[in-house]
């Protein structure tokens, strides 16, 4: 059995407002989903896999064991998270920018 896949659920923007961008991300720097919410609790249930089974889904494949980190107020996830993160949205431009040709 392959171990849990890491998802990184923290909040984006508007940090200890009443209007946080809360987002969820896996460790290989997909994003599985995003959610406007009014507190860091709300937040964090908002993006959960609970919560958002069916994008979970999506992202990860039915049944995928998550392992569901949140990270500390005012911290984004880890450096390799979201450098696989930009390098997936280079591979996504490269791809829309061939399919425009």
């Amino acid at each position: 059995m392959s171990a849990p896949v890491k998802v990184y659920a923290f909040c984006n923007s508007g940090n200890g407002t009443d209007w946080q961008a809360w987002m969820a991300i896996a460790e290989t720097g997909h994003v599985i989903t995003t959610h406007i919410s009014s507190s860091r609790r709300w937040g964090i249930h908002d993006v959960g896999p609970e919560w958002k089974q069916s994008a979970y889904e999506d992202v990860l494949g039915e049944g995928v064991e998550v392992d569901y980190i949140v990270v500390d107020d005012g911290q984004v996830p880890p450096d390799e998270v979201r450098e696989a993160n930009r390098k997936l949205g280079e591979i996504a431009a490269l791809q829309e920018s061939a399919a425009a040709s």
